[in-house]
């Protein structure tokens, strides 16, 4: 697993702070793999995302459930059964498996509900 440390940095043209890796220059993020060091001292992490997963992040600090998910995507997910982790502003990953050839959209705010977010295979 690879693993990264993450940065915040401050976007003018946004108006917002966004989160970005932290490796040295000329340097690969999702090639790179941190020392314990790193990792250890970091404020946050990224990982790699694997090939047959899709995160997805429920920023519950803006109000998101599970059921809003649910709802805008029209099917039920077994979110007791996915690989679970924490966020630092207190919201959840939920980390599911995927059929191979099957593709999910990545991004913020998906589907209009606030606070569902995706990230899949290659991004971190």
């Amino acid at each position: 697993m690879q693993i990264f440390p993450v940065q915040k940095t401050y976007n003018k043209a946004k108006d917002k702070w966004q989160k970005s890796p932290a490796v040295p220059k000329g340097v690969s993020w999702n090639e790179y793999q941190a020392s314990d060091d790193e990792i250890n001292s970091a404020l946050n992490i990224g990982i790699v995302i694997p090939d047959g997963v899709v995160i997805i992040d429920l920023d519950t600090d803006k109000g998101v459930s599970c059921a809003d998910v649910e709802a805008v995507l029209g099917v039920a997910l077994d979110w007791d059964s996915a690989q679970l982790q924490q966020t630092v502003s207190g919201g959840m990953h939920y980390a599911f498996s995927l059929p191979l050839g099957v593709e999910v959209r990545q991004g913020s705010n998906l589907l209009d509900c606030v606070g569902f977010d995706t990230r899949t295979a290659g991004k971190g």
